[in-house]
């Protein structure tokens, strides 16, 4: 998704990375690439002007930072944490897939939901994606995310996570 700022009317860089404190699920900023400035890749939450379904928008590409610049942020990436694609386990040891698409509160900027998938052979067969709420995540590493395995297995028992349209 591009950033687009609007003093200078252009994009000034694309997303690459969501940064998430994976301790309280804040999202705090975004890892850009293609930048103007190639160091000044950091876009801080708090720094967005409106999120529509085509782009951020900033006021100016001066509000980007280095990843040092902030230090919470600075501290999260060296965590080296990517969360598209992360694994998903409960915390019995059940797979549920890979993180496919996360869901965060453009208000508060707090992560509401992961969407999980089994991947291509799962997806190919028709099976479910899985939506967990942040709430239920207990643990994030850069490896996998845990969740509790109580909460998967009652609301698929009750199927209150409906499947999703591949």
């Amino acid at each position: 998704m591009p950033v687009n700022s609007l003093s200078e009317g252009t994009t000034v860089g694309v997303i690459e990375n969501i940064i998430i404190d994976p301790d309280t699920g804040q999202v705090l900023g975004f890892k850009l690439s293609k930048t103007p400035v190639r160091e000044r890749c950091v876009l801080v939450a708090s720094d967005i002007r409106e999120i529509n379904d085509l782009m951020l928008i900033i006021d100016d590409s001066q509000n980007l930072s280095t990843l040092d610049e902030v230090i919470k942020i600075a501290e999260v990436t060296d965590k080296k944490i990517k969360w598209m694609g992360l694994k998903v386990e409960t915390d019995l040891g059940r797979k549920l897939g890979k993180i496919e698409d996360l869901a965060f509160d453009t208000t508060n900027f707090y992560l509401t939901r992961i969407y999980t998938s089994g991947g291509l052979i799962k997806e190919a067969l028709s099976l479910e994606k899985t939506i967990i709420p942040a709430s239920k995540i207990i643990k994030v590493t850069k490896k996998v995310v845990i969740v509790e395995d109580s909460y998967v297995k009652s609301k698929k028992g009750n199927e209150a996570i409906a499947p999703e349209a591949a």
